[in-house]
């Protein structure tokens, strides 16, 4: 089944953000320790929940056929992503030292922006085939 044109465009617009998102700077620990997006994706998952968003956006973007479940895992991603918010201490270093995240950048910000085009555009994929599914009615002729 085809998806809604607004649906495939925030699809793109996902995957935009997210791939803008790797090349940029996500946060920052203190006065000159920042982290890029590439660092994140690649040991973010030392460092707490929210990583794990990463493959909740990758599911929900092979879940095309079960638009309801590609919207829950999305959902579940954006979620994740937003936990990044709440303040807490994240290592520093290898040797395990912890800071606080004084900074969100513009990286941190297109990788949200990913979770939540990705959430709308299935979001629109499974309105549009459930709308599609609906019978009408029809007019009665008499």
């Amino acid at each position: 089944m085809k998806q809604s044109n607004g649906g495939r465009w925030f699809l793109y617009l996902s995957i935009a953000c997210f791939v803008a998102s790797l090349f940029l700077d996500a946060f920052c620990q203190g006065a000159n320790t920042c982290r890029s997006g590439w660092e994140c994706l690649l040991i973010g998952w030392m460092g707490g929940v929210s990583w794990f968003a990463n493959p909740m956006w990758f599911i929900s973007l092979l879940l095309y056929r079960k638009p309801l479940l590609g919207l829950l895992f999305a959902l579940a991603g954006l979620g994740l992503a937003l936990l990044f918010l709440i303040p807490r201490e994240i290592i520093l270093d290898e040797a395990g030292h912890t800071s606080r995240v004084a900074q969100y950048l513009a990286g941190y910000w297109c990788w949200t922006g990913a979770m939540f085009t990705l959430t709308v555009s299935r979001f629109l994929l499974w309105w549009h085939r459930k709308q599609r599914e609906k019978p009408h009615s029809m007019p009665n002729g008499s």
